[in-house]
């Protein structure tokens, strides 16, 4: 019984290796610009690799159909981008920008902090979906 876990435990260990020797490598050589120029949407606003901003406006009648209307360009470059909302963009500084009618205006860092963390155990999660006959 040894003999058979033996050979077996140095089968599996060539098979591996020999796998590891003939695999390609799984690398990324080319990197590709994102499908129709969007790197960004949320709701109806769209931001796009040239750092323009689009909104889907839906008309106010029936007899409008919908069309993108172009609302800004960015103040600074789209890889300088962190995060992307229809409120404005944080930058990879933490800087709030938002598009007004008069233009983008840095409003600074927003006020967040760190979400506090409680510890659970599993004695809390138990009692959470515990019946009342079923606690012990």
């Amino acid at each position: 019984m040894k003999d058979k876990l033996l050979f077996g435990t140095i089968g599996l260990l060539v098979g591996i290796v020999v796998m590891q020797w003939t695999m390609p490598s799984g690398q990324a050589t080319i990197i590709t610009q994102p499908v129709g120029g969007v790197v960004s949407h949320q709701d109806y606003h769209v931001l796009m690799v040239d750092g323009s901003v689009w909104y889907l406006d839906q008309g106010v009648a029936p007899q409008v159909p919908p069309y993108w209307r172009k609302l800004d360009d960015l103040p600074i470059p789209v890889d300088q981008v962190q995060f992307f909302s229809a409120a404005g963009i944080v930058d990879k500084n933490g800087d709030l920008l938002a598009s007004l009618d008069q233009g983008w205006h840095n409003y600074g860092h927003p006020p967040v902090s760190p979400v506090a963390v409680e510890q659970s155990t599993w004695g809390k999660i138990k009692s959470q979906f515990s019946t009342k006959g079923d606690r012990r």
